[in-house]
């Protein structure tokens, strides 16, 4: 194809074109002067049979070439899908394996540790023993500070009206 566009390709291409066209016109005048029409007809119409055949040719090809490869998808395919389905399956019943060895006896065993710490929960109270526990020391230490206060209000004598104020605030 580089040859048709160099300029030189082009003349040649030009000149051969120009020389067909005027043999078959020379061949078209050559039949009429001689009659020869008939026989004419019946060479063009076997080359077009001809030429005719041979797409059907390559296309009969072309389906045989299909039907092949169909055939030869097929036979590594089958294989292919019959592994993915075994691998399958073997996951499957692992995954079905695993949660009965270990997350069903995990999910039973917390279940009743649940239950158990309720049960406690319910039999010996709330369970905040030790926020109890803070509330009584913190409850302790308040009374202990305004014994205290009291103690050195009288140590000092009666407050009067102006120090009311300071005698509840060493209260609290």
């Amino acid at each position: 194809m580089g040859f048709l566009r160099t300029t030189i390709g082009k003349i040649t291409a030009g000149v051969l074109g120009a020389v067909v066209l005027i043999g078959i016109i020379a061949l078209i005048i050559w039949i009429s002067l001689n009659g020869l029409w008939p026989f004419a007809r019946d060479i063009a119409l076997v080359l077009l049979a001809i030429v005719s055949f041979i797409p059907l040719l390559a296309l009969s090809y072309a389906i045989y070439e299909v039907a092949r490869t169909v055939r030869a998808l097929k036979s590594e395919l089958v294989p292919v899908v019959s592994e993915i389905k075994e691998t399958t399956q073997s996951i499957r019943e692992t995954a079905k394996a695993a949660g009965d060895l270990t997350l069903k006896p995990a999910i039973r065993t917390a279940s009743v540790l649940v239950g158990f710490s309720e049960t406690i929960g319910t039999i010996l109270g709330e369970g905040n023993a030790h926020k109890r526990r803070e509330d009584r020391r913190r409850r302790n230490a308040e009374e202990a500070a305004r014994r205290a206060a009291e103690d050195d209000a009288a140590q000092q004598g009666a407050p009067d009206a102006g120090t009311q104020e300071e005698a509840d605030h060493v209260r609290r």
